[in-house]
């Protein structure tokens, strides 16, 4: 379903058409949180990144270059003085607090994440890097996407309309979405994380 639909879709649920901005903003916020109960594969995105620089160490402001960034899956060495490209060993994700080891020794080949910097420590100077990460799908009125909203969208329909019907107080109501959403949420997870069906 696209924007407009799931927004009808709710509306059949709750009967407030009088609250079509609510009903729009519950829609949204519904599709943030589905997409947020797993690291689903299909919310990946590969591409490759420059850091402009030939360094063993890189700060990168992630917001500039990878748009509704969520969480980093992998950073890996990318050489680009052969054809075709080869993507090498892959960065250690680790925690900032994790940047020494055991002996108080700064660790190498490691990434963080520190406020809206992707921080690299490399043991060897490099520029170019292959990079995954998850991304938030995109919730404005006008660039709508999300794979849930195609493939499971009553996932949303049933957040959205629980949202609307608490606001209201139909608290009943609420409560029996609320287990509609849950077999919907279930069958996400068992459609959505794994790769292949068998």
């Amino acid at each position: 379903m696209n924007i407009a639909e799931l927004v009808a879709e709710v509306v059949t649920y709750t009967s407030r058409p009088d609250l079509a901005d609510k009903t729009l903003s519950a829609v949204k916020a519904a599709t943030l949180k589905m997409h947020h109960t797993d690291y689903y594969g299909r919310d990946l995105v590969e591409q490759e990144i420059d850091f402009a620089f030939v360094l063993n160490a890189h700060i990168y402001d992630y917001t500039v270059g990878f748009p509704q960034f969520r969480a980093l899956k992998y950073l890996r060495y990318l050489d680009k003085t052969v054809s075709p490209n080869v993507k090498g060993d892959f960065f250690q994700i680790i925690e900032p607090e994790q940047i020494v080891d055991g002996y108080n020794v700064t660790r190498e080949n490691i990434v963080y994440l520190s406020g809206t910097a992707l921080i690299v420590k490399a043991l060897t100077a490099f520029q170019y890097g292959w990079v995954s990460y998850y991304k938030h799908p995109v919730i404005t009125d006008i660039g709508y996407t999300s794979w849930i909203a195609v493939e499971h969208p009553y996932a949303i329909v049933y957040e959205a309309a629980r949202t609307i019907c608490k606001f209201v107080g139909k608290l009943d109501a609420a409560a029996s979405l609320e287990r509609s959403l849950q077999e919907e949420v279930a069958l996400l997870k068992m459609t959505a994380v794994q790769l292949r069906g068998y």
